[in-house]
């Protein structure tokens, strides 16, 4: 008669307490009281959020990290809004960068300011210590 009735409390115990703080479908998000202190979206590691501005759009292949890369350009950084974990050299606002990117928009040309999503390679054996891709952009209005 105990057993039953240990067993029986454990499992009211165990199946009662259902968390209802999240709905099937429903997605929690910042409150508003939160961003307004500098709260920023988190980012992965090796990750950095950038505002950059395109200096020049090269056709031809560039060397980076002593690799020829396609897609790449003379960007000005204008702002570093956010960098993940394990980044070694954060990029410097007004510092001008070679990068590469993924996939490069055609609407892109020197004087157009981009939001990108950046992710920083060491470049093991050469003079240069750090390159970046940007591996999303977006046009800023």
């Amino acid at each position: 008669m105990k057993l039953i009735l240990l067993i029986l409390l454990v499992f009211i115990g165990c199946s009662g307490h259902k968390s209802t703080s999240t709905k099937k479908g429903f997605e929690i998000g910042v409150p508003d009281s939160i961003k307004q202190i500098g709260y920023q979206e988190p980012v992965s590691p090796n990750t950095a959020l950038l505002i950059l501005e395109i200096v020049a759009v090269y056709s031809t292949p560039k060397f980076i990290c002593g690799s020829k890369k396609n897609n790449t350009c003379l960007v000005n950084v204008l702002e570093v809004k956010n960098s993940g974990m394990g980044i070694i050299n954060r990029p410097i606002v007004n510092s001008q960068l070679l990068m590469s990117f993924l996939s490069l928009e055609p609407t892109l040309k020197a004087g157009s300011v981009i939001e990108a999503k950046t992710i920083e390679y060491l470049c093991l054996g050469t003079n240069s210590k750090t390159s970046y891709t940007v591996v999303n952009q977006k046009l800023k209005e």
